[in-house]
């Protein structure tokens, strides 16, 4: 699976280090790369339904064509609380699609489904490969995965589900973190996006290869991500030595995180270059319930669903794959 960075405001110059691809805020990232090859550009639908704004198809295009980029989000309104069984919300962004893919002949236009009912999200792929959508969006996994316990398994069969069902490129929003990319990755998807690279830098925050968080900021704390040991300041050395890390010929690791910006291009360096597996907890409880899952049919996956969600912990075994290795 394919990690894209998220570029937030666009304030470190990452693509100077780490290659793409990049996905960029529409109306925040003020800095983008000097190419538009493998660039996505985010509609910040998100962004628009937390702050109350009202974006119309027109504003957007014309941000768009501000911009050059290779792949563009169609403008989208998430499902609120209560509204995830609405046919009503599922069309009205199916006709948003439209409208921009008629408008935005310069890039390829991508919808977004988010975490619809089975019969739902059947319904929307289906009308997007009719609408002739090459790359489909999968939105709503990063809440849907926070859940605590068995909530957060109905996210993973709908997932599931969009994979069996779109055949073609199937990105998933937001979940490119290392917790989360094992996961989405283990249900097939194609590419996932995150900037936790960056929002863990400015707490203080490193990212260990094929590990956890920790924290080596200069401030004293109580609760959250361990400090980082000797042996694991080591560790993280020679694994940016070995991958190539350009920085670490100017000083020690432990220069670079000194700074915020040293911190994310680490942390950046390290989404791109290091192999995740799924850790113990939940999330390595959520991995074996991604492999069981995967491996069922459309129609057992619905099944699923609403078995999970009507009977929960008493079905759950039935959906527990394979081992962690």
């Amino acid at each position: 699976m394919i990690t894209i960075l998220g570029l937030a405001d666009g304030g470190i110059p990452v693509w100077r280090l780490v290659p793409g691809p990049y996905m960029a805020n529409a109306w925040t990232t003020r800095r983008l790369p000097p190419s538009s090859r493998g660039l996505w550009l985010d509609s910040g639908g998100f962004q628009i339904m937390t702050r109350g704004l009202r974006i119309g198809v027109e504003d957007l295009v014309e941000r768009y064509r501000r911009v050059e980029a290779e792949y563009y989000l169609s403008l989208d309104h998430p499902p609120r609380p209560g509204d995830e069984g609405s046919p009503e919300l599922v069309w009205e962004n199916i006709e948003l699609f439209e409208q921009v893919n008629s408008l935005v002949d310069w890039g390829l236009v991508i919808p977004v489904v988010h975490c619809y009912r089975p019969e739902l999200l059947a319904e929307a792929i289906d009308a997007y490969r009719e609408r002739g959508a090459g790359i489909l969006a999968f939105g709503g996994a990063v809440p849907g995965l926070l859940n605590r316990g068995l909530g957060r398994v109905p996210t993973v069969i709908l997932l599931a589900l969009a994979r069996k069902l779109w055949r073609g490129w199937l990105h998933v929003l937001g979940a490119g973190s290392p917790v989360m990319g094992v996961i989405v990755s283990a249900l097939g998807a194609d590419s996932a996006d995150t900037a936790t690279w960056r929002g863990k830098a400015a707490y203080g925050k490193v990212i260990l290869p094929g590990a956890g968080e920790r924290y080596v900021g200069g401030r004293r704390i109580r609760y959250g991500p361990l400090y980082m040991t000797r042996e694991e300041e080591e560790y993280l050395e020679s694994f940016l030595r070995k991958t190539g890390f350009p920085l670490i010929d100017g000083g020690g690791v432990r220069e670079i995180l000194s700074s915020f910006k040293g911190r994310a291009l680490v942390n950046a360096w390290v989404l791109k270059h290091a192999t995740w597996r799924p850790r113990r907890g939940g999330f390595a409880w959520l991995y074996r319930i991604a492999q069981g899952v995967a491996k069922l049919k459309p129609g057992e996956l619905s099944e699923a669903y609403y078995k999970v969600r009507n009977k929960g912990w008493r079905v759950i075994n039935e959906y527990i794959g394979g081992s962690e290795s």
